[in-house]
Formats: structure tokens, C-alpha cells, sequence
């Protein structure tokens, strides 16, 4: 971990960072979200570890990986998001100047994964908090909301946030005045009538 990704945790805190990342776009192309979330949190792989940098426009690789776990909904899904992850852990196990063991990821238990090391890369980071809130992941219900995902604070939160709420409350309520006007304004008619 790099002093820009530890600003960025003390900051913003890493649920925040974590969200950010996934609503990264997660196909090539744009690489402006990705340069602008580096110059936020810093570089995903720490470069002096032996590891080449990771290029903004390769972000939405890892981008798609997170939101295949967000999305994973039966075993089978979460068998493959499990071997996804494992793989950005086991990434370093192959290098000379890493010693620790190759990790396995299993999204299907339902035990508590606690998983810590002193000097992760903001990526692995962003892994284990994918992992120890993986109950928590939640897509926002508002349609064509631009940033669905989020990790929930409570287990019945529909929307990422208060925004997406109140332009649904709003729209709602809208939608139900205009289906039942007519009813109340002839109620509210005959009701000033009889006076």
C-alpha cells in the first residue's frame, strides 16, 4: 500500500472506495473514470512489489471481476466468482519477492472470512472487502441509476442512497396523484357542496 492509498482509506474509508471502484465502467474503452479514481485512492498493485502498473484502461477487467461477485446469486455463479477472486490473491503467490501462500475464496460458505495483511495492495484491499461484505452488496432499484452499486447499511435497503430514494418516493407519489385525482377532486367537490 502505497501513502496515496492510505490517504484515500483514512478519507473516504474503504466501503466508499469499494463502491467507487465497482461503478467503475466494466467495459474498454473510457479510461477517464479509471485515471480519475487512480488519482484518488492511487495505484491498485503496489509497482515496487515487482508489479507492472496497472493501466487505466485495464481497471475495467478488474471492475467486471467485483461485479460478477456483487452479481453472484446461485452456486454455480459463485463457485466462478470465487475462482475470479482467488486468482487476484494468488496473482502474487507467483512472484519471488512475495512469500505468502496462495489463498482460496469460497463464496458459498456462509462462514465469516477475516483475511488481513500488513502491506496489501489497494486491489487486494478492495478484494477482502468484497469478500467480508458479501452479504452486504446491494444493487441500487432505481432504473438507470449511474451508480447501482453500493454496499447496503441496513439488510431492506433498496437504493444507494438517499438521491435514488427520494426520486422514486417522488415519482411514486406522482404517479398515484395522477391515477387518483379525479377520485379526491370529485370528493373534495361534493364534500364543499354540502356546506
Amino acid at each position: 500500500m502505497d501513502k496515496k492509498n492510505a490517504r484515500a482509506l483514512s478519507t473516504f474509508g474503504i466501503e466508499n472506495l469499494l463502491t467507487r471502484f465497482v461503478n467503475l465502467p466494466a467495459e474498454p474503452g473510457d479510461s477517464g473514470p479509471a485515471q480519475q479514481f487512480r488519482d484518488l485512492a492511487g495505484e491498485l498493485i503496489d509497482t515496487h512489489l515487482g508489479c507492472d502498473r496497472v493501466p487505466a484502461d485495464r481497471y475495467c477487467h478488474f471492475v467486471a471481476i467485483f461485479r460478477r461477485v456483487w452479481k453472484a446469486r446461485t452456486i454455480a455463479q459463485k463457485k466462478e466468482a470465487s475462482k475470479r477472486i482467488e486468482a487476484i490473491f494468488n496473482r502474487l503467490a507467483a512472484l519471488p519477492a512475495i512469500d505468502r501462500p496462495a489463498l482460496a475464496v469460497d463464496f458459498t460458505s456462509e462462514l465469516v472470512i477475516s483475511i488481513r495483511f500488513a502491506t496489501a495492495p489497494l486491489l487486494d484491499i478492495l478484494a477482502m472487502t468484497l469478500i467480508q461484505h458479501r452479504n452486504e452488496l446491494g444493487l441500487c432499484e432505481r432504473r438507470h441509476c449511474p451508480a447501482p452499486y453500493y454496499v447496503k447499511s441496513h439488510p431492506r435497503q433498496k437504493y444507494c442512497s438517499h438521491d435514488c430514494a427520494n426520486l422514486i418516493r417522488e415519482e411514486s407519489k406522482s404517479r398515484w396523484w395522477a391515477d387518483n385525482r379525479e377520485h379526491f377532486m370529485q370528493k373534495w367537490r361534493r364534500e364543499r357542496k354540502g356546506r
